[in-house]
């Protein structure tokens, strides 16, 4: 498996996990926080590694808004 295969392989698996914690919890904060991070790192990958504008608007856009409401509900978080 190259690098770029395991990157994909690792953040897929950690938003699997994220992503099922938050089906039976849709409120676990740690759980909201960790998909915001995938999605940040996805973005920040995008951007780097691939060029892609539009994906790393997306991620990025995704992980702001998961984190802005994180802190709007949990200002001490």
């Amino acid at each position: 498996m190259n690098q770029r295969q395991a990157f994909f392989a690792r953040t897929d698996r950690a938003l699997e996990l994220a992503e099922a914690i938050l089906a039976d919890h849709p409120e676990h904060v740690d759980a909201r926080y960790v998909l915001g991070s995938i999605h940040g790192t996805l973005a920040a990958f995008a951007i780097t590694i691939d060029h892609d504008r539009g994906a790393a608007f997306e991620h990025g856009k995704q992980a702001y808004s998961i984190h802005k409401a994180i802190i709007e509900e949990h200002p001490d978080y």
